[in-house]
């Protein structure tokens, strides 16, 4: 299986991308206050709530990756925000996925069949609780999708698809420990449908490094945070 230059006109590309995209901010951007924060997400709230110092070891004491929390604090700060603002990064995560999964059904697929695939999963309820939750689902989702895309479509001539999806496999791991599973499966599908891909499926196992590398270290978090000043309870925010 060789994956299939898109016969798309890019101007075309660009007017579905657009559409998509504007579809995608009217289902999901525009109801987002629609609902109260769900108990996962103020899970999320109040891991954003402690100080750095102690965010980490209260994330590997439940066995949770941190990515996703220190890109929240980051962004967001201590300060108090609406529901609103909390999910507006998983919507623009979910809207990158959107955009990196056009982009992979394009190479392999004509555009007939991309549309087949992009409506329902743009119409999806499952999809939509992903992109409207404060959590790392949706950024998780990118990252997988990226690299799915870069291993099937990248150049595998050039070493910059190589770093990238060694990258993305660091973060993916770093997000969500699930994504161990998920691209070493997709690892083994590249592996097996486009033999000739292989080293791009080798960079992206070698993204599993920094996550084993970490582990131990959040090990020893969990075992010391007992000691740590966690998260403060739910009433307290």
């Amino acid at each position: 299986m060789v994956p299939q230059k898109s016969t798309t006109p890019s101007r075309h590309r660009a007017y579905d991308l657009f559409f998509l995209l504007a579809c995608f901010f009217v289902f999901s951007a525009i109801p987002l206050e629609y609902h109260g924060l769900w108990q996962d997400e103020m899970t999320t709230i109040r891991v954003l709530k402690q100080p750095w110092s102690t965010l980490i070891a209260e994330r590997a004491a439940r066995g949770h990756p941190p990515l996703f929390f220190i890109l929240q604090k980051a962004i967001l700060g201590d300060a108090t925000h609406s529901d609103t603002t909390y999910r507006v990064i998983s919507v623009l995560f979910g809207a990158a996925s959107l955009v990196v999964l056009y982009l992979y059904l394009s190479c392999h697929v004509k555009t007939l069949q991309t549309w087949l695939v992009m409506l329902p999963f743009l119409a999806s309820c499952s999809q939509l609780l992903v992109v409207q939750m404060a959590r790392s689902y949706a950024l998780y989702q990118f990252l997988v999708l990226s690299s799915l895309y870069l291993m099937t479509c990248g150049n595998r001539n050039k070493i910059s698809p190589h770093i990238a999806l060694f990258l993305l496999a660091s973060l993916a791991t770093l997000t969500h420990s699930s994504s161990l599973l998920t691209l070493s499966t997709l690892v083994a599908t590249v592996v097996l449908c486009y033999p000739q891909r292989w080293t791009l499926a080798v960079a992206t196992t070698a993204g599993f490094v920094p996550y084993m590398s970490f582990s131990s270290f959040f090990r020893d978090q969990a075992k010391f945070s007992e000691h740590t000043a966690l998260a403060p309870p739910l009433e307290t925010i």
